[in-house]
């Protein structure tokens, strides 16, 4: 099957480095990973990745918007309405194993910047 054709990849997201813009969570087998917002953009724009998060026992999904200025960012959509609810996550740190020996969401390229992650 061409890549075209794939279904996204359903990623739950489990919180938020605010400071660094990262996103963060597990895999199925309970290992870390961590993702730039412009990453996580860029894998919704091309239909790689379907992001969400869970709040209240819902999943809440995850959409790109764009403020005044053009500058795409997350969001999350609740009945139909673009919400700050991401920010409602807790903040990603080293001290809850998110860290730059962490690895990267799959599918996704080494930062040219160097940048390796939360806290790295």
């Amino acid at each position: 099957m061409s890549d075209e054709h794939k279904q996204p990849l359903r990623i739950e997201i489990r919180c938020f480095a605010r400071s660094l813009r990262w996103l963060c969570g597990e895999d199925v087998q309970g290992k870390r990973w961590y993702l730039s917002e412009n990453e996580a953009i860029s894998g919704l724009e091309n239909g790689r990745w379907n992001l969400h998060i869970r709040l209240g026992g819902r999943d809440i999904p995850i959409v790109i918007a764009a403020d005044i200025a053009g500058r795409k960012y997350l969001a999350a959509r609740v009945n139909g309405k673009i919400t700050d609810d991401l920010l409602s996550l807790p903040d990603c740190s080293p001290a809850d194993g998110y860290g730059a020996d962490q690895q990267r969401l799959p599918g996704v390229a080494p930062q040219a910047d160097g940048n390796r992650g939360v806290g790295g």
